[in-house]
């Protein structure tokens, strides 16, 4: 099957071929974001701060087909848990995801919740970066269900607002 996504705003309109994607990046900092960093990903740019939470949402609707892609990288994106869970939605589907990574965007609690079916829907993540997500010991909480379902091999929770609850939560 094909899948495609096309975003229209100010800047343009940007077609996605979704067949082929293996990797999904947004470097922060610039005005249009690229999206491929693999030998098997599609080229393709898109202007991500213009994107509203529908877009968000329409987005990662399309994403959920790829059923190749490995790697999310939002570093820095400025997401919100809204656009997160505008974004994830009930989960990424049949997406072999290994690498998730969210450092430098507000989610905190609500970004966590977004979090959760992704993370029952699978058995283990290589690596999972959560640093400077605005975690506090009730996200940390929220994020220990998770693990239940999925072993994550590599996890970063660096500069975030953890106590000794939160961090309880999560080691037991």
């Amino acid at each position: 099957r094909h899948y495609g996504f096309t975003f229209e705003n100010s800047v343009g309109v940007c077609t996605l071929n979704t067949s082929n994607i293996s990797a999904l990046w947004f470097n922060p900092g610039s005005l249009v974001r690229d999206l491929s960093y693999a030998p098997t990903a599609s080229d393709y740019s898109h202007a991500a701060r213009f994107m509203t939470v529908n877009n968000w949402k329409i987005f990662g609707l399309t994403m959920r087909e790829c059923t190749n892609l490995k790697a999310i990288r939002f570093s820095g994106c400025d997401l919100s848990g809204e656009e997160l869970v505008a974004f994830f939605g009930d989960g990424m589907g049949g997406c072999p995801l290994e690498y998730l990574d969210l450092r430098k965007n507000s989610l905190g609690t609500i970004g966590i919740d977004a979090l959760l079916p992704l993370l029952e829907s699978r058995q283990e993540l290589s690596y999972f970066d959560l640093s400077q997500t605005h975690m506090d010991d009730e996200a940390a909480r929220k994020l220990s269900e998770g693990l239940n379902h999925c072993r994550i091999r590599c996890m970063n929770l660096e500069c975030n607002q953890i106590g000794d609850n939160g961090l309880e939560s999560l080691l037991f």
